[in-house]
């Protein structure tokens, strides 16, 4: 076996495992181009490889050398590894149409070997220069990859931290709130002369029902984070919302003021069914809460078709340029004094940015 040693640059080396008289012709033609080693036994190159990484491997066909090509194929990928070539007495074959995956990269003729041989070393050598340029590059892939898992993890576990307090501060919150409920209700079925008292149970009474509505929105967002999207029907979703503000407003039927005017004729959407729906009944409460005319629940397709753009409109007080951005904030109020005219705890529209966070869209005002 003869063994070819080098760089693209300097001069290559090869091993070439081949019986004495089998060498007369190939050898010294090799030895003028190549840094050559002539070893007989499969056992000598494997002693040979442990000092020195040959740029090719040349051999006779037998049970013994392609054992050794197979441990060498099984040990390291091409271009790591030597080019492996069988070299074959019998008709030339082209190196090009001569593939033997499971043992050598070739089968040549010695003639053919001179001729080729070289371009197939300059080949390979281009190739192992590539690999070790894109060597780092792929390190830093996997480096990513492994920080990316990493950091999904740890999103993974605050995600059901997060889900579990959101769950366990509603339901803990929900029995003193009851309890303070009843105790302030109860004592204001006493009418009292003094007036500092009457104004601090009116106090408590708004203190506990803006509590109450906080828990709810709590709840809402707990039963939100469960999500599980699916195909939809737009106006069944918009239609719940309704139905759901029609049980919690306490003056008059105001969702009759909601006008829905969707196409007869609209795509299914595919979100999570409580979530869109929470989304709907949020905004339409928050509408009618600060508008006293129709609000007009209205869905087209976007430009691209991909989307359903869907629109609330109401004639309300309206929101300063400055604070449009702000009002998504948790706990944000335009001004504080229209809380205790509208009501409301600064939560709603946290809770639609969210969900609508949840599902990969956008809401604009």
């Amino acid at each position: 076996m003869t063994v070819l040693n080098g760089s693209h640059v300097a001069i290559f080396s090869v091993i070439m495992l081949l019986p004495a008289h089998n060498t007369a012709v190939i050898l010294p033609a090799l030895s003028s181009k190549y840094k050559v080693i002539q070893l007989t036994t499969p056992d000598e190159v494997a002693e040979t490889l442990k000092s020195i990484n040959p740029d090719a491997l040349l051999a006779v066909v037998s049970p013994e050398s392609s054992k050794l090509f197979e441990k060498l194929r099984a040990k390291l990928r091409y271009p790591l590894r030597p080019l492996l070539v069988f070299l074959q007495a019998d008709a030339p074959q082209e190196a090009s149409n001569t593939p033997v995956p499971d043992a050598a990269d070739f089968i040549l003729t010695p003639s053919a070997a001179l001729a080729q041989l070289d371009g197939l070393l300059r080949l390979r050598a281009e190739a192992l220069h590539l690999y070790r340029q894109q060597q780092p590059m792929q390190d830093e892939i996997m480096r990513l990859k492994h920080e990316l898992k990493s950091q999904q993890r740890i999103k993974n576990e605050l995600e059901v931290l997060k889900n579990a307090i959101v769950r366990n501060v509603s339901h803990e919150l929900k029995t003193p709130l009851l309890q303070v409920k009843s105790a302030v209700a109860l004592m204001r079925e006493e009418p009292q002369k003094d007036e500092k008292h009457n104004y601090l149970m009116e106090l408590a009474t708004e203190a506990t029902g803006r509590l109450e509505l906080l828990v709810k929105n709590i709840t809402m967002l707990g039963e939100s984070l469960d999500s599980n999207p699916g195909p939809l029907i737009l106006r069944d979703t918009v239609e719940a919302a309704r139905r759901n503000l029609r049980r919690l407003w306490e003056k008059g039927d105001q969702a009759a003021r909601i006008v829905v005017d969707l196409p007869p004729v609209i795509s299914p959407v595919h979100a999570d069914k409580h979530g869109l729906t929470t989304i709907f009944q949020l905004l339409l409460d928050n509408a009618l809460k600060f508008s006293d005319k129709a609000v007009t629940v209205k869905a087209e397709p976007d430009s691209t078709g991909g989307y359903i753009v869907i629109k609330i409109q109401d004639q309300g007080i309206g929101i300063a340029k400055d604070q449009l951005e702000a009002i998504f904030g948790m706990f944000y109020q335009v001004d504080s004094s229209l809380t205790r005219r509208y009501g409301g705890t600064g939560v709603g529209l946290a809770l639609v940015q969210i969900i609508l966070d949840n599902h990969g869209s956008q809401i604009k005002v």
